[in-house]
């Protein structure tokens, strides 16, 4: 297992060239989701419009705010591995709610899964293999 990076710097951009995570290999990433306004606001646009009416749907401001983040950085992530640009990410939901890659995206065999709790997130990424983590 290798740690990819503390994501707590990460600044909302194009990626320049895909992440590759070896066939064996799972990368974990943890980031802080408490950031600046405009980072949040700069991260907002990755979002699809059905993200951001459930981020609406928040009765409190800081879980708004850490889920814009929390999917937004998913995004950020997703499109390092896959090269492409985040808000082009495609995702679906299963019966609990865990998050996929589209069938119909490019690489369907890039795995994730993401855990959150308080400010704090972690991923968890794999090729052609289920994977969790928990925090």
């Amino acid at each position: 297992m290798s740690l990819l990076s503390n994501a707590d710097e990460m600044i909302p951009m194009p990626p320049a060239a895909p992440a590759f995570i070896l066939e064996d290999a799972m990368d974990i990433v943890v980031c802080r989701l408490d950031l600046a306004p405009e980072a949040i606001s700069a991260l907002e646009a990755f979002l699809s419009d059905a993200e951001r009416q459930r981020a609406d749907r928040f009765v409190f401001d800081h879980d708004r705010r850490r889920f814009i983040v929390a999917r937004a950085r998913l995004r950020e992530l997703l499109a390092k591995r896959l090269g492409v640009e985040p808000e082009s990410i495609e995702l679906e939901y299963g019966t609990h709610g865990k998050p996929a890659l589209a069938r119909r995206h490019p690489s369907p065999d890039l795995r994730f899964n993401v855990s959150h709790s308080e400010d704090v997130a972690v991923y968890a990424f794999s090729w052609s293999r289920e994977t969790g983590i928990d925090v």
